[in-house]
């Protein structure tokens, strides 16, 4: 509660007008969700409260009325009744479409979404943090959460390479076509542990014959067969990720279950951290879009702090 109400006052000003949804989660009213706080960030001005199912649209719209909002705080379990990523990505997707017009900022409270916020990065903000070893010095990311890299077209997918893969490690990459990317995570990887997968056969032969590629392993697999993938190499601890039906604007639920399913697969279990994986890379403009509204309490409350001391 500490960091979402200093997240509000960092973020609401007497400008700002306020939507608080509280919701019934279990049909019981749920506690604050933020209204107090609100309320002094505004400068006394009392922001609009909903309780009720925040999925009837109807009637959130009617509480609302004409009023700009420009601000809302919640808490997904007192809507939902858990923690709950999925619902709470939907939710957030359905409230930033219903006030498009003037939606700044949610406000949100979730132990879970915070650790989404802290482990999905635009390729710009990965490159700009220096990698995988530039993330590791910030304060809010953890060695042992999985980093996911978004960008979008082959030449940002490539150059991640530099500052994910080291010496020694095992890479996978999915929907590997001809090889390509495959051969520069061999050559940045420095062993015979990295493979490339595609659905087509015909990409797989291809790259099968090129010389250039023959420290590498090509197989002919499916991105969603986990257990496959498993038996190729259990120890991938870095994985990239090319396949269609994600690369583009839409797909955006496909493309949080096919990551959140190789998360689980190469991260559960594990008793060494050398082994387990660190870091997947994923050509995907839905994925980067999501990656780039999210913004970790740290983040928020580090400039707040920078504009004070300014002041």
């Amino acid at each position: 509660a500490g960091e979402f109400h200093s997240c509000i006052d960092a973020l609401v000003s007497a400008e700002d007008e306020v939507l608080v949804i509280r919701g019934t989660a279990g049909n019981t009213p749920s506690f604050d969700g933020g209204e107090s706080r609100a309320t002094t960030a505004a400068g006394g001005k009392q922001p609009t409260i909903f309780q009720g199912s925040v999925w009837d649209i109807a009637s959130l719209q009617s509480c609302v009325g004409s009023r700009n909002i420009t601000t809302i705080c919640l808490d997904p379990s007192n809507i939902h009744g858990n923690d709950i990523l999925s619902d709470s990505i939907a939710l957030i997707r359905l409230l930033r479409s219903v006030f498009e017009h003037s939606l700044q900022t949610i406000v949100v409270k979730s132990r879970i979404l915070s650790r989404h916020a802290r482990s999905f990065h635009t390729h710009q903000s990965f490159m700009s943090a220096g990698g995988l070893a530039g993330l590791a010095k910030t304060n809010h990311c953890s060695q042992d959460e999985v980093q996911v890299v978004c960008a979008v077209g082959v030449s940002d997918y490539r150059s991640t390479i530099p500052l994910v893969v080291e010496e020694g490690d095992h890479v996978l990459e999915i929907g590997c076509h001809f090889g390509k990317s495959t051969g520069l995570l061999a050559d940045a990887a420095k062993n015979e542990h990295t493979v490339g997968i595609d659905v087509g056969k015909v990409c797989i032969d291809r790259a099968r014959q090129n010389e250039k590629y023959k420290t590498c392993r090509f197989e002919v697999a499916d991105a969603w067969d986990t257990a496959d993938l498993i038996q190729l190499d259990p120890a991938f601890n870095v994985i990239y990720l090319d396949v269609g039906g994600i690369s583009g604007s839409d797909g955006i639920f496909e493309a949080l279950t096919l990551v959140r399913q190789l998360i689980c697969a190469f991260s559960s279990g594990r008793t060494s951290r050398r082994s387990a994986l660190k870091c997947i890379v994923v050509k995907s403009r839905c994925l980067r879009d999501h990656a780039a509204i999210w913004h970790h309490s740290d983040d928020i409350l580090r400039v707040a702090v920078d504009r004070s001391v300014k002041k």
